[in-house]
């Protein structure tokens, strides 16, 4: 048995300028597209279906970048602060 196969592109995984990954998947072109027609029979649990499916495609589960700039700031007023202290008692020994 053989099988041909024809893709309008190669399938590739790319790193983003962000530090994300960009999946691009191509579809095979000897196939027909898919569609569907019909009814749905209980419309509100059709809709939360949905609701769900869209939450996880456009969901976002990559780490968040946390924003260090107020800690650096009240590490830095530390820092002062304790070089104030050792700096006084710096001067304080010299003869």
């Amino acid at each position: 048995m053989e099988i041909t196969q024809s893709y309008a592109k190669p399938s590739a995984a790319t790193l983003t300028d962000g530090g994300g990954l960009r999946l691009s998947v191509a579809t095979e072109l000897s196939r027909p597209g898919v569609s569907l027609d019909a009814q749905v029979k209980d419309s509100l649990a059709y809709a939360r279906v949905m609701l769900a499916l869209y939450e996880v495609v456009s969901s976002d589960l990559r780490t968040k970048q946390k924003d260090y700039t107020a800690y650096q700031k009240w590490v830095q007023e530390r820092y002062l602060e304790e070089l104030e202290t050792a700096m006084g008692a710096q001067l304080r020994r010299i003869p």
